[in-house]
């Protein structure tokens, strides 16, 4: 096998990996975005589970005012 050849064999190996990085590149890059939507939605559904459990100890905290008598 003289240079040329391994050379040649060289480029191809290279190329191939330089597709497969590009492949990967892509699917981190999908990944990153469909985690970021996830991180969306469990925000958003933990704003909701926030104000509720507000909602709940002002009601809480009227409930046992009202049952001792404080107001």
């Amino acid at each position: 096998m003289d240079d040329r050849e391994r050379i040649a064999k060289v480029e191809t190996e290279v190329t191939g990996m330089q597709k497969d990085i590009d492949r990967l590149y892509g699917a981190i890059e999908s990944l990153r975005e469909h985690m970021d939507r996830g991180f969306a939605e469990q925000r958003k559904e933990l704003a909701v589970m926030t104000r509720w459990m507000v909602g709940l100890t002002i009601m809480l905290a009227g409930m046992f005012g009202r049952l001792f008598g404080l107001y």
